[in-house]
């Protein structure tokens, strides 16, 4: 939580949207600006891979923080301000993304829904690869619905988690410096 209390306590006007993600996830920017250009940083809203788990620990499962997400301004103002100054949110050394969760529940921020139209989830939390080449994929959907590899992501996705080095830089490569003549997205 001292992250949180440090970019509130210092760029908390300096900026509209927080992002968390592990270094081993790349981030499509461009997907991520389209997906919050539809809200307000003034309203509360955190976006991420919501996994739906029945767990005391956080009532309606919990955010991925490998695969990242993103608090708004006010999502944040709300989760210091009700939840860390008021010692309703507590780091007992868990798990990180769980206890964000919790807190934002506690200060009552939820989770919203980040799928596309078609349901397909923009943030991962695995290894693209794994979704490629798998049967299933996961999925952030409230019955825990599984889709065709094909079918499980956005063509607006926004993360992959569990990336080495390597598959950082080809995705940069792939996505920022190859022409695909003759192709319509």
């Amino acid at each position: 939580m001292a992250a949180f209390s440090y970019l509130y306590d210092h760029h908390l006007d300096e900026h509209d949207w927080f992002l968390k993600a592990d270094d081993d996830t790349y981030v499509i920017v461009e997907n991520l600006r389209l997906l919050l250009s539809r809200h307000s940083s003034s309203q509360a809203h955190v976006f991420g891979h919501h996994i739906p788990v029945d767990r005391e620990a956080a009532r309606r499962g919990y955010l991925s923080g490998g695969a990242g997400y993103v608090l708004s301004r006010e999502a944040l103002r709300v989760m210091v301000e009700e939840g860390v100054r008021r010692d309703r949110c507590h780091s007992d050394g868990g798990s990180e993304d769980l206890e964000v969760t919790r807190c934002l529940e506690t200060a009552g921020v939820q989770p919203e829904d980040s799928h596309d139209a078609l349901g397909r989830s923009r943030f991962h939390p695995h290894a693209l690869l794994s979704y490629l080449t798998s049967k299933e994929c996961f999925s952030q959907q409230p019955e825990d619905k599984s889709f065709r590899a094909d079918d499980c992501c956005s063509r607006d996705l926004i993360s992959f988690h569990h990336l080495k080095a390597e598959d950082l830089y080809l995705i940069e490569f792939l996505l920022y410096h190859v022409n695909v003549h003759g192709r319509s997205p």
